[in-house]
């Protein structure tokens, strides 16, 4: 009945979020939160997606998700990369990543401070540039051994630049101008540079199914606080692994955001407000850490 119930929530969470968003505030594995052992170590994963499709077109895709932290028996800090390309006949069709620095701090206790900076871009929404900076306090509600939930309050600065985008009206898509274009033709460049601050609140759950099987799931809203009521990002992030081995393993990841910007925003630089994207990919591990030195003489007896 227990996992019944959690099996329950895991699914509230999972399609609550798709009425909300792409994870912005992207998910850190359980090994960030793992009990007090006396050590420090670096510990991350790299995950890849490649999909090649020829049909009228080429279609070549690629994905990349990696994480690298440094966990003390207090602190954590961690970096976190996300890149996605995709090639029509050779033409860039998607160009969008972030790259996140986040620092968690007293990790082991029930209330716990954490830090964070991110830059991000998504040339094919018109997304030049987007700064934030900001904390949150993150409180822990359950923590078990197979289990975490968790929320976050905070608050953040963001800096956004946004660009006009070409539209190509036969495939009903934005694509990108390439940059020598940009450069020579100003009727093709519009720079709109937005900036707010804003209160960002966010669910996290962390659940080991079992031994082979994880899931994790992180919802969230955003919204400046000049305008509580309007122009929020609603965003979810939900991965689904399966353990192969000690260093590899299968996951699926399904994220959604709903960016809701200024009308004069979208309308002049074409940006959609909805995104959302399916993932499957192959995650390779690794770890290399060091244990106190009367863990290692007592591990010797």
């Amino acid at each position: 009945m227990k996992y019944f119930n959690l099996y329950l929530i895991m699914l509230l969470v999972l399609f609550a979020g798709a009425f909300t968003a792409k994870g912005q505030v992207v998910n850190l594995e359980k090994m960030v939160y793992e009990k007090e052992d006396g050590t420090r170590k670096v510990v991350g994963n790299v995950n890849f997606n490649i999909s090649v499709k020829q049909q009228r077109r080429d279609l070549v895709s690629f994905t990349n998700l990696g994480n690298v932290v440094y966990i003390t028996p207090k602190h954590y800090y961690a970096v976190i990369t996300n890149f996605n390309l995709s090639t029509v006949n050779g033409a860039q069709a998607l160009n969008d990543g972030l790259v996140r620095q986040q620092n968690n701090f007293m990790r082991q206790k029930r209330n716990s401070p954490e830090i964070f900076m991110q830059w991000q871009y998504d040339l094919n929404r018109g997304l030049v540039s987007r700064w934030q900076l900001g904390a949150n306090g993150r409180f822990k509600l359950k923590n078990v051994s197979d289990l975490i939930i968790a929320i976050g309050v905070g608050a953040f600065y963001e800096v956004n630049a946004w660009r006009k985008a070409a539209f190509d009206e036969f495939t009903d898509q934005f694509l990108p101008d390439d940059q020598d274009t940009l450069l020579q033709n100003d009727r093709q460049i519009f720079v709109d540079n937005t900036a707010a601050l804003k209160g960002n609140i966010y669910l996290d759950l962390i659940w080991a199914i079992n031994k082979d099987i994880s899931f994790n799931s992180l919802t969230g809203y955003q919204v400046p606080f000049n305008n509580l009521f309007s122009l929020g990002r609603y965003y979810t992030d939900n991965i689904i692994q399966f353990k192969v081995s000690k260093y590899l393993a299968f996951n699926t990841r399904f994220s959604l955001m709903y960016d809701e910007l200024p009308e004069d925003v979208q309308a002049r630089a074409g940006v959609r407000p909805l995104i959302y994207s399916l993932t499957q990919g192959i995650t390779v591990k690794f770890s290399d850490g060091k244990k106190k030195k009367d863990e290692k003489e007592k591990s010797k007896d």
